[in-house]
């Protein structure tokens, strides 16, 4: 994996930090493609990445819904993104800069607004 996301509340590795992703580029129809891998011993429902446009400018972000991503399970999820407004070329996954307790709400996994996730797959 390219990149290593160290996210944590209180500067402290948490479960988003012992998750591991990497761009894989875009699918034929435009989607993002990233490969996740859960390093951590329990299921995250969400993961936020910023996107950053190639001119170096920021783009938006992206969040994946990856409930069925079991602990130590690397999986690939494809997700539309701005279509219409950039060229999926022209957009690049990055980690956002590390967290802090009064950025809690521009992480979607972690706003009192994202919606309960619930597993498609059944536990092994």
């Amino acid at each position: 994996m390219a990149r290593v996301n160290r996210r944590s509340l209180n500067g402290t590795p948490g479960p988003a930090a012992a998750t591991r992703w990497k761009f894989l580029g875009t699918a034929k129809n435009g989607d993002l493609r990233v490969q996740i891998h859960n390093g951590s011993d329990i299921v995250i429902p969400y993961f936020s990445l910023r996107l950053d446009h190639r001119d170096g400018g920021t783009a938006g972000g992206i969040t994946l819904k990856v409930i069925d991503l079991d602990p130590g399970e690397t999986q690939v999820f494809e997700q539309g993104c701005y279509k219409g407004l950039y060229a999926p070329t022209d957009i690049v996954p990055a980690d956002y800069p590390p967290l802090g307790p009064e950025d809690r709400g521009r992480y979607w996994e972690l706003s009192q607004d994202a919606p309960s996730a619930r597993r498609t797959k059944k536990r092994k």
